[in-house]
């Protein structure tokens, strides 16, 4: 099938009068925009999950970075967030992505929670427009005091991810798209800059190209709004205290600074806000819960309107301090080849999902996998290397090596929720003296 190609488009229709649309062959150039932004007044953003098709809404894995979100809503939260001045949380939960979030200007969106409905055309809504279209979705124009943005969803066959979209006739990616509407939200028009996610055609990746933005994006967005000032207060962390919630950081206001936090289930359509907040030191700052709050996003807002003034949106959940995302540690052996054995990950480390992936490189030729697990960190020299696994050893896995690479499926149990283990292996080698040697380690805390 032809991919879709995308244009901006002024529609005869009414409904969609104004509207950034993804339709036709675009004009040769680099980023251009519309000649309005969003202000501080216009940050936030919901979605009214009204998606009906089979592939949708079949994501059920809990994002650590995108607390209260599955399905749509959380695909849709992830286009939206890759605009943002830095990595989201971690940045690393998307698996098509090296960093989720990198617009680097002093833009970010806050999630403010679900929608009752599609909403007016400046309610800042992203839902499902029940109807049939060979557009794939459209930004309804101009964005100053508000936009909305609809997807046809008879026709296409709307992906979820986290993967490539495959099923159905008309499969795109909900998450890609996301991306290129929510980039005209915030005041761009397309370009055609080669692999730019403001290109006005989808290309032939069904849109999972899009969802990266690339230097051209990242340069209108900077246009927009700045390159992101040294100034602009950021939240690094939080942690839950008996009287709420204490957030870290840097670049708070002594004394007035505003505290953002989502709502749980259906928002009015803005954060709620705590205001007047001190903070002593600018790196610290306490905080009571407001009623009302649930799983989603926290941010700060110093005095005065400049763009800089919001901090970046902060994964938040009410019921649990920050997922500590995966780190590699350790020295690691080498393979006959001389190549340094490597860890990663695919997946995420989810009891509703079941289970992750451990994935080697540079192992040898072919040879064999065996990975084990403890509860904290070692270091202690062996014959096969330096073991970095301590406490009582689990087995996690054996498997076949070939070609240097191996993937492993690694168990993941709901008591283990919040658990942090100490991940490695151990790769059987003929062509070493030894005839095997340890990996690089790998620490994961399991999530729901």
């Amino acid at each position: 099938m032809v991919p879709m190609p995308l244009q901006r488009t002024a529609v005869a229709a009414a409904a969609l009068a104004g509207a950034a649309a993804l339709l036709a062959p675009p004009e040769l150039h680099a980023f251009e925009v519309f000649g309005d932004v969003l202000d501080l007044t216009q940050r936030d953003f919901r979605v009214f999950n009204n998606f009906t098709g089979a592939f949708a809404n079949d994501n059920l894995v809990p994002d650590p970075d995108f607390p209260g979100s599955l399905g749509a809503t959380l695909a849709l939260r992830k286009g939206v967030a890759e605009w943002g001045s830095g990595p989201r949380g971690s940045g690393t939960t998307d698996p098509l992505q090296d960093v989720l979030g990198s617009g680097g200007s002093n833009f970010d969106a806050f999630w403010a929670g679900e929608a009752p409905g599609p909403g007016g055309t400046n309610d800042n809504v992203i839902s499902a427009l029940p109807g049939s279209s060979f557009i794939l979705a459209f930004t309804e124009l101009p964005i100053g005091d508000g936009w909305r943005i609809l997807f046809y969803d008879a026709v296409h066959d709307w992906h979820d991810g986290p993967g490539s979209p495959i099923g159905g006739p008309s499969p795109w990616d909900l998450q890609g798209v996301a991306t290129h509407e929510y980039g005209h939200a915030l005041g761009l028009d397309h370009s055609l800059v080669a692999g730019a996610t403001m290109r006005a055609g989808a290309g032939n990746q069904r849109g999972i190209d899009m969802r990266t933005i690339e230097l051209d994006d990242q340069a209108g967005v900077q246009f927009l709004y700045g390159v992101r000032s040294a100034g602009k207060p950021r939240i690094t962390g939080y942690t839950l205290t008996p009287a709420g919630v204490r957030l870290t950081g840097t670049g708070f206001d002594a004394t007035a600074n505003e505290v953002w936090f989502s709502h749980a289930g259906v928002a009015p359509g803005a954060p709620l806000v705590v205001s007047g907040v001190p903070s002593a030191s600018g790196t610290e700052l306490d905080v009571a819960l407001p009623a009302g709050v649930g799983p989603g996003d926290v941010a700060v807002k110093l005095p005065g309107t400049a763009f800089d003034r919001l901090s970046n949106a902060y994964p938040f959940d009410p019921l649990r301090n920050p997922w500590r995302a995966p780190r590699v540690f350790g020295p690691t052996g080498t393979s006959s080849a001389g190549t340094a054995l490597r860890l990663g990950t695919l997946g995420l480390p989810s009891a509703t999902a079941g289970s992750f992936q451990l994935t080697l490189t540079g192992g040898p030729l072919s040879g064999r996998m065996f990975v084990f697990s403890g509860s904290r960190a070692e270091r202690r020299t062996l014959g096969f290397g330096t073991l970095l696994v301590g406490g009582a050893l689990r087995r996690e896995a054996e498997v076949d090596v070939f070609f240097g690479e191996a993937q492993a499926t690694i168990p993941v149990t709901a008591a283990e929720v919040g658990a942090r283990r100490i991940l490695q292996a151990v790769v059987f080698d003929s062509g070493l003296p030894s005839g095997a040697a340890f990996s690089e380690a790998f620490e994961i805390e399991y999530i729901p």
